[in-house]
């Protein structure tokens, strides 16, 4: 049995990158086991393991738990529908016409994704806030706007869309090369 434990791991370690001693199987799984014992024991960090699970049930009951789930699917169907909505005729019009600087406007859609999502809420925040940077160099600010649910889908549907309009472009772009043949 020990044996056949070392020819596991000792596969497991020639498929992983052991030189570092980084693995990050093991340390997604320790990652995890800690959210869970975090989560599932209230009062872990006060060294008790005490009630395990006890505040399940209660947020499970609370009432506001429809409400905040409600809000949440309405976001995220308004932001699908606002990247589709984007993203379709923007990928088709670049897979089936010739668009001046139509590799300009590739990159300029990768942005959103070399920014991380964290950098690029606050460089919205910066941006739009009251005394941010639209109040400083014309006078008046989005800060109503950016924080009401339209303006959060806003800001999501504009970081998202480039995945949406990716693969409808190069789909269609290969979907007509291949019927040109």
């Amino acid at each position: 049995m020990v044996s056949q434990t070392n020819e596991i791991i000792g596969l497991y370690d020639a498929r992983c990158d052991a030189s570092n001693g980084w693995h990050p199987p093991a340390f997604g799984w320790t990652a995890f086991t800690l959210h869970c014992i975090a989560g599932d024991l209230p009062d872990v960090s006060r060294g008790s393991w005490a009630q395990p699970f006890s505040v399940f049930i209660p947020t499970l009951k609370d009432p506001e738990l429809a409400h905040l789930l409600g809000n949440t699917l309405k976001l995220g169907l308004a932001v699908v529908l606002g990247s589709a909505l984007l993203a379709i005729p923007l990928g088709a019009l670049r897979a089936l016409a010739k668009v001046p600087g139509a590799a300009i406007w590739d990159v300029v859609f990768l942005v959103p994704f070399l920014i991380p999502p964290y950098i690029a809420a606050l460089a919205w925040m910066m941006s739009l806030q009251n005394r941010g940077y639209l109040q400083q160099l014309l006078g008046f600010n989005a800060d109503a706007f950016l924080f009401s649910f339209w303006g959060i889908a806003f800001v999501m549907v504009l970081n998202v869309f480039p995945v949406v309009y990716f693969a409808i472009s190069r789909t269609l772009m290969l979907s007509v090369g291949v019927m040109r043949r």
